[in-house]
């Protein structure tokens, strides 16, 4: 609040999140403060100042939450939405990964780099789909300029997938090196939470927008996502009961709607 209070913002994005997947199955508790309640905090905070506009850079990952990670971003998408209102206009947009960002994949490869040159992959097929961090402002900032509903998430266009090991092999020619010769590539195995690929929703599903970069995808209604309890059980250490509610956000159909009233 003090933040909103010197400085009156008419246009909120919200980027703050925590993606790194392995990392979050360890720690639902962070998972949730770090990407449910934040929002909530955020999205309150737009309303009562008078913000015209929040927009919440979300990940791909929820496509499928198969994880902690992705499950606790999706429920986040639900508190945004949920804090629409004519006088709040609220778009999320689902970002791929992000290279150069803290935690990422091109950052730990670049330390690994720097501290004895093995770098360590989780599997020899393992791809994901980029983007950079001028790219990833871009699609927030032009999804201001399209409609806002609350029943719908914004989506990039269809990436190609780019192995990992690729990444890495393009990292090591750029510090000049022979990525046969200079360093050692490390297969370490997928960790807790991980998959193999990025998801990708069906083209069928989705709206076309008329935009080059971006889409609709209807989230439908689901089941309710109780913010005050999530913070709650948060503020308690809760793990145990943390992790069933995502996990049961993650298995039902449809999408997680908040509840208004806890707004």
């Amino acid at each position: 609040n003090a933040l909103f209070e010197e400085f009156p913002a008419e246009i909120v994005v919200h980027t703050a999140g925590v993606n790194q997947v392995s990392l979050l199955e360890g720690t639902v508790v962070g998972a949730v403060r770090g990407n449910v309640v934040t929002t909530q905090n955020v999205a309150r905070a737009a309303q009562h100042f008078g913000s015209e506009a929040l927009v919440m850079m979300s990940t791909t990952k929820a496509f499928s939450p198969a994880n902690v990670a992705a499950s606790s971003r999706r429920a986040g998408e639900a508190v945004a939405l949920a804090s629409a209102s004519n006088s709040l206009a609220v778009r999320v947009v689902r970002v791929p990964n992000v290279l150069g960002s803290r935690g990422g994949v091109l950052r730990r490869f670049e330390q690994q780099l720097a501290n004895g040159r093995t770098l360590r992959i989780t599997h020899p097929d393992a791809a994901r789909r980029f983007v950079t961090v001028a790219e990833a402002a871009g699609l927030l900032l032009d999804s201001l300029a399209l409609p806002s509903r609350a029943d719908e998430v914004l989506v990039p266009h269809s990436m190609s997938l780019i192995p990992v090991v690729a990444i890495a092999r393009s990292l090591v020619q750029v510090a000049r090196l022979d990525p046969d010769k200079d360093v050692t590539f490390s297969i370490v195995g997928l960790r807790p939470g991980e998959s193999l690929t990025d998801a990708d929703p069906d083209p069928e599903q989705c709206r076309d927008l008329g935009h080059p970069r971006l889409r609709a995808l209807p989230v439908g209604e689901g089941f309710m996502v109780d913010a005050e309890q999530l913070n709650s059980l948060v503020r308690e250490g809760d793990s145990a009961s943390l992790r069933k509610l995502l996990d049961h956000y993650a298995a039902s159909p449809g999408r997680p709607a908040a509840r208004k009233g806890l707004m």
